[in-house]
């Protein structure tokens, strides 16, 4: 999918989500196939937001019953809304599984200054 897919903020948000869920389940599963093709969903729709200036609109997945999309919104918006984002990575990082090593992980890099988004 390539950045310049999207036709609205809303869509972007939408492709986010929903690659985020699919990117979740394969890394639950172990698929590392769906999970790159879920990657790349993800990264395009990211660039198009930021290529847009709609960064904030990844706020409200913070509140996402997923938490595969509440991980990758936190770890997307580290930069721009720090305090928040960590927080959100920090409720994922208590979950048990591997969501919850993930969180932890990007948690530590991010502090450690070896994360950038």
């Amino acid at each position: 999918m390539k950045a310049d897919s999207f036709l609205n903020p809303a869509a972007a948000l939408a492709a986010f989500a929903a690659a985020a869920e699919a990117h979740a389940a394969a890394t639950e599963c172990g698929n590392s196939r769906l999970g790159n093709k879920a990657y790349t969903r993800i990264i395009a729709a990211v660039r198009w937001l930021k290529d847009q200036g709609h960064t904030t609109g990844l706020l409200e997945l913070l509140d996402s019953p997923s938490p595969g999309v509440r991980l990758w919104a936190a770890s997307c918006l580290l930069r721009r809304n720090t305090p928040k984002a960590e927080a959100v990575l920090r409720h994922v990082a208590s979950e048990n599984g591997i969501l919850g090593f993930i969180a932890e992980t990007t948690l530590k890099e991010w502090r450690a200054g070896r994360l950038t988004l």
